[in-house]
């Protein structure tokens, strides 16, 4: 059987209009042996009512509850004492129940949500004192005008408390379940079983002749905790509302007096607490067990996603279970078998490091581990999350050679920028032997030579050829390789891959680098390595100049094409300028304007795009910060 959700919301005059007609109708219904002469009965449940409406729709309905109590005085109870003790009482219910629901409001994390323990405690808990408070204010005005006796006035207050009680602890949590946006499915044949089972325990309380009604209440307690098991909250407010509607009628077709009825109705209040109670107990497991398969599904499905190999290994170093990854990444599943023998080197403590993975085809492989601690089930578990660093250590090996290659070309560049200084230095030296030997020969044609003075003289010029081949051989020192190897390269390599050598020394200095190259450029003919150490040269003293600056600190490197057709790299930083006095000579080598440079990064540079057919050049804006700017042709240029 499936129940439909309410709907949402009601026009406020058809809601009032509603509530008031359900009020007199409830409280006609349960007009069930009343005390005379103010009609206070054994079962209230319009304030159950009440109450669920200011708990949903809020306290502005509150003078809707006075309203209402007036018009049941009148209309069902038709109460002999004067009006104003009348509307006294009928204030009292309307004040009790609005402070009431003020503080469930407070309490209770949502109205349409009620069912859970702590739901169910805080509205017993409110309400046990709330109806005992009104029924002292009720009873209390008239016993004042004299309608109750004085010696009866606690009496009264009891019957008025379980009454009201009862009314709202059976129908309050009812209407708040009815009311919610929730559904639920119900087993027709076992809701009938158990409806006919709350029959029976009615009939065998109260079916036979002095039977003693106190030994066979427990039986109520079948049906309700049947319910409430089997459909939580739900189940469990249902039945306690069909229990106290058959417990009901069953006192009035027996007659019972009304004494006996009072009695019964403190155990109808223990059976309807039971079975509440139990509901929301079984309403909040069943949640938290849909959330732990919530919960288990979702990490199911992130260990069968994840890239990495995912662990678990107990105290003895055997592994419990593992991923998909991890069977992909050993080459077979290795569930059972010991951590050892595909990590060898591996210590369970907490934390990450590297370590010699082993496939279980004995291939090894270099693996990143990250161990951490669990307790699950009162046993200690490890958690282990390998990756295979294996691409990772190819591609550092790859940039270390590049940047070896990087740094031999940078060496060759160097020695053809190099070589007009060296040859000034060489010939002195070459001068100075020249000198000693043309001197040695004319002091060898004297008679007789003098050989202390062409000792000298040749010492001086063995001096002199050591000092040139010093030179020689620092040179021979710094050049190790032959010319460049022109080939097609795409400029989008080239700008990845020097941004991503520069991008460790970027981040050691603040300096964010902004990299704005189309993806279309077409290819150039060129030596990879030349190019990307010119790139480098201009990017790393960007990095420097903007790191002096201060303030912001960006290099920006720039692709494109110009008006001739050629690619045109441009660099420029956020740096404060080169001074205008060092212009001049700034591409010429040994010429720096670093306190620790050599003077040979610009004149190098230019060596290396001249002989690629292109130009270097500085440019600088309003500003006054400069733009270095190389050009290199495409290969369509070349072959034209």
């Amino acid at each position: 059987m499936s129940v439909a959700p309410r709907p949402r919301a009601l026009p406020p005059a058809l809601l009032a209009a509603l509530f008031l007609a359900c009020y007199i109708l409830l409280d006609w219904a349960s007009f069930v042996h009343p005390w005379a002469p103010v009609g206070i009965t054994p079962w209230n449940p319009p304030p159950g009512l009440s109450l669920a409406l200011l708990l949903i729709k809020g306290l502005r309905w509150s003078p809707l509850l006075m309203v209402a109590a007036l018009a049941a005085d009148v209309i069902v109870r038709d109460l002999p004492a004067p009006w104003l003790p009348t509307v006294m009482s009928a204030g009292a219910i309307a004040v009790g129940y609005t402070m009431a629901a003020a503080i469930l409001r407070r309490r209770i994390r949502s109205p349409h949500a009620f069912g859970r323990v702590g739901d169910m405690m805080t509205l017993m808990a409110v309400a046990a004192p709330t109806a005992f408070v009104v029924g002292l204010a009720y009873v209390g005005a008239f016993t004042w005008a004299g309608a109750i006796p004085a010696q009866q006035y606690w009496g009264a207050v009891a019957r008025f408390w379980i009454g009201d009680m009862i009314g709202v602890v059976v129908l309050t949590p009812l209407v708040l379940v009815l009311a919610g946006a929730g559904s639920w499915q119900w087993r027709r044949l076992e809701v009938a079983a158990q409806t006919a089972t709350l029959v029976l325990a009615l009939w065998v309380i109260f079916g036979f002749e002095a039977t003693d009604e106190f030994r066979f209440f427990y039986l109520l307690f079948v049906p309700v905790v049947w319910m409430a098991v089997r459909h939580g909250f739900t189940g469990a407010a249902v039945a306690v509302a069909l229990t106290q509607v058959g417990l009901m009628v069953a006192l009035d077709l027996t007659g019972h007096p009304a004494a006996q009825v009072t009695a019964l109705q403190f155990l109808m209040l223990a059976v309807a607490a039971t079975g509440l109670l139990l509901g929301a107990a079984v309403g909040e497991h069943r949640r938290v067990q849909a959330a732990l398969r919530e919960s288990r599904a979702r990490l199911a499905a992130i260990l069968e996603t994840a890239g990495d190999g995912i662990l678990t290994v107990d105290d003895a170093g055997r592994i419990a279970s593992s991923n998909p990854a991890a069977a992909r990444l050993f080459t077979a599943d290795p569930t059972g078998l010991p951590l050892v023998s595909l990590l060898p080197s591996l210590a369970l403590d907490d934390g990450t490091g590297e370590v010699s993975g082993t496939r279980t085809d004995g291939a090894m492989f270099p693996a990143e581990v990250a161990v951490s601690h669990a307790e699950i089930g009162g046993e200690n578990v490890h958690v282990v999350i390998v990756r295979d660093i294996s691409a990772r250590k190819e591609a550092e090996a790859k940039l270390h050679e590049q940047q070896s290659r990087l740094a031999h070309v940078a060496r060759l560049s160097a020695a053809g920028e190099m070589a007009s200084a060296l040859a000034h230095e060489l010939n002195q030296p070459l001068a100075a032997i020249m000198n000693y030997t043309r001197g040695c020969l004319r002091l060898l044609a004297a008679t007789p030579p003098d050989q202390a003075r062409i000792a000298e003289a040749i010492a001086k010029a063995a001096d002199q050829a050591g000092r040139a081949g010093e030179i020689i051989r620092r040179l021979r020192e710094f050049i190790r390789k032959g010319e460049g190897s022109y080939a097609p390269v795409q400029v989008e390599a080239i700008v990845d891959e020097v941004s991503g050598l520069a991008a460790a020394e970027a981040h050691q200095h603040g300096v964010c680098i902004h990299i704005q190259a189309r993806p279309d450029l077409p290819a150039v003919l060129a030596d990879r390595i030349q190019i990307q150490q010119v790139l480098m040269n201009l990017v790393r003293n960007g990095i420097e100049a903007a790191a002096a600056a201060g303030g912001v600190r960006e290099v920006v490197v720039a692709v494109g094409t110009n008006a001739v057709g050629m690619i045109e790299f441009a660099v420029s930083d956020s740096g404060a300028g080169i001074d205008p006095t060092v212009l001049p000579r700034l591409f010429t080598p040994f010429a720096s304007v670093k306190p620790a440079g050599m003077g040979l990064g610009l004149a190098i540079s230019r060596s290396i795009v001249e002989g690629h057919g292109g130009r270097l050049w500085l440019t600088k804006d309003e500003r006054g910060r400069t733009t270095f700017r190389f050009t290199v042709r495409t290969i369509a240029e070349k072959e034209a």
